[in-house]
Order: structure tokens, then C-alpha cells, then sequence
């Protein structure tokens, strides 16, 4: 273990982590991005003038697609279907970017900011590596700490609120401690705190900023870290790192960015060929046996009973039997 001198740490904390909000859509987010349940699209020339979400779900498991968000200009270009799958009218959700300082050389950080209708506004760090787009991921801050994000649940239609924690990582060799961030309404202070692990003292950073939010790994100005996990091994933690080494991101991509045609007229084609497509019906309850049912000797045995030939008669009035 070693210790990060004072000076350094306060060099990487002192500098702002994001620029100014830009109200134009980031090149690097161009195009249409897939997950599983949702496509969402950032369109390089925007229809309404400011940004906004354009947000399509996979509906009934996948068969049909929701046109859920998007800017009112689209249902001029492309006519809504209204049906009980989706609503006369979308959402509008406007956006905003704060562009990120720490973005690697072979990617890209920026947090998203939606708003919502009244004053909801909900804050979506995202880091982009290799063509995916990441919700989970740290930065790295110096004499091993690595600073996480306010991981939210995505790019949604409707708002959710901020987490309530964040992590922070220690990585010593093989080891990583991951120390829990809570939200806090204290005002940001870019003081250090003294993290003792593994007979190893780092320091970290008493606050973090992330989401709109600030978080706090003490209670109020005290100096004890707080809900420290016991350390893992680096390689159960499942983190790529870019290829400066700078940032690393965690799990599995949250949106994959589709190859081909990447503006508004490939999204719409897109919706259109899974929406023109139909389920096949579902198996018959009771399916066909292929039971012989010997009719023909039935009706040799049944011929001269009269109390039966009337019976038949009168089925006979209603419909085919198994018989006809």
C-alpha cells in the first residue's frame, strides 16, 4: 500500500469533472442504440430545433415496438399507429449534456439530462467504450482510487429518482476495496478523508459529486470512512479499462450502437418491419388425437334403435356430427 501525496490528490479533485451543458446532441452519441428491451435514438439533425429523447420500446416481449418518446416533428414525418399497445401521443423529454473532462482517448463521458414534464429532471451518467454505452463506470483519480457515478436505470420515459449510493473503488494490485458513497444534503467539500486498508493508508475524497447530487462516504465532518466492504480480487469485479487507462467500466453494456443506417428513416424502417409482422396463433386447446372412433360400426350397431336414430335426428338440426 502507499499513500497519495496531498498535493496530487487535490490537483485531480480540484479540477471539474463536467463542462457547461451543451444543448446540442454530442457527435459521439449520433445514432441508434439497442438494449434489450428499448431502442434509442440521437439524432445528428434534430427535427424540433432542441434536443430531445427519442425512445422506442419493445413491447409484448419483444413483438411490438412503442414509439414512447420522440419530438413532435416525428408524427408529422411518420404517422403514429394508435392502438392498445402504445398512445395518440408520445412523451416529450427534453435533453441536456454536461461533457465530461475525464473522457478517455478512445471514448466518451458525458452525463444526460432529461426533462420531464413539470419539474423532474433526472441526470444519466454514461460512458461510451468500443461502441457500447456503459451506465456503471469509475474514473480513475489517482494513487489508486478510481471515482464512481450515480448509476441510474437508464434512458427511460418515465422519471425515476437518483440512486442513494455510489461506489468508489481502491484497487492495490490484485485487490479492490469498494467503498459506498451515500447521498447527502451537505454542501460539497473537495476535503480528503484517510482510507486504512490491507495495513495501507490512501487518501479519498470526502465527497462526490455525481447526478446533480452530492455523496459522502463520513458522517457529517467526521474523518472514519464508513461501510467498507471486505476487499475482493480485481478480477471477480468483471471491469474493462479503456486503453489509456483512465476509466473502466463495469458489467454488460447497457445500449449496443446499431451498424447501417443511423438516421431517422432507418429508425422508422426498423419499427415498421417488426410492427408489420404477425404472431402465430397459439396451438389449439384440445389438438387433433387421431383416435379412430370405428363410426362406421357404430352407425351398423345404432341403425335399428329408434330411441337413438331420434337422438340423431335432432343433432342432425344443430350441426355436423363426429359421424358426418
Amino acid at each position: 500500500m502507499r499513500r497519495c501525496p496531498a498535493f496530487l490528490f487535490l490537483l485531480f479533485f480540484s479540477l471539474p469533472a463536467f463542462s457547461a451543458g451543451s444543448a446540442q446532441i454530442p457527435s459521439a452519441l449520433y445514432g441508434i442504440w439497442e438494449a434489450k428491451d428499448r431502442y434509442v435514438f440521437f439524432d445528428s439533425e434534430s427535427q424540433s430545433g432542441e434536443p430531445e429523447a427519442v425512445i422506442v420500446l419493445k413491447e409484448y416481449y419483444g413483438w411490438y415496438l412503442d414509439r414512447a418518446a420522440e419530438p413532435e416533428a416525428y408524427a408529422q414525418a411518420e404517422s403514429r399507429s394508435v392502438n392498445a399497445a402504445t398512445s395518440p401521443e408520445s412523451e416529450r423529454i427534453g435533453m441536456d449534456f454536461l461533457l465530461s473532462v475525464d473522457s478517455p482517448e478512445d471514448g466518451f463521458i458525458s452525463e444526460i439530462i432529461l426533462d420531464y414534464s413539470g419539474n423532474d429532471r433526472k441526470y444519466v451518467p454514461v460512458c461510451i467504450l468500443g461502441g457500447q454505452m456503459y451506465l456503471e463506470f469509475y474514473v480513475s483519480r489517482g494513487g489508486g482510487f478510481w471515482q464512481g457515478n450515480a448509476v441510474s436505470d437508464g434512458i427511460t420515459a418515465a422519471f425515476r429518482e437518483s440512486p442513494d449510493n455510489i461506489s468508489g473503488l481502491v484497487i492495490d494490485g490484485d485487490s479492490v476495496w469498494d467503498v459506498r458513497y451515500w447521498r447527502t444534503d451537505m454542501d460539497f467539500s473537495d476535503d480528503s478523508v484517510n482510507f486504512e486498508c490491507g495495513g495501507g493508508v490512501f487518501e479519498i475524497p470526502r465527497h462526490i459529486k455525481s447526478g446533480g447530487n452530492v455523496y459522502t462516504c463520513v458522517n457529517g465532518r467526521g474523518r472514519t470512512v464508513r461501510n467498507v466492504m471486505p476487499p475482493e480480487n480485481l478480477s471477480d469485479r468483471n471491469l474493462s479499462f479503456s486503453q489509456d487507462g483512465t476509466v473502466c467500466v463495469s458489467g454488460s453494456p447497457y445500449l449496443i450502437r446499431l451498424a447501417g443506417g443511423q438516421d431517422f428513416e432507418a429508425l422508422m424502417e426498423i419499427v415498421r418491419s417488426q410492427n408489420s409482422r404477425r404472431k402465430p396463433p397459439p396451438p389449439a386447446l384440445f389438438p387433433p388425437s387421431g383416435v379412430d372412433f370405428h363410426w362406421d360400426l357404430i352407425l351398423v350397431l345404432e341403425k335399428d334403435n329408434e330411441i337413438i336414430q331420434r337422438v340423431r335426428e335432432r343433432q342432425r338440426e344443430f350441426g355436423r356430427s363426429g359421424a358426418q
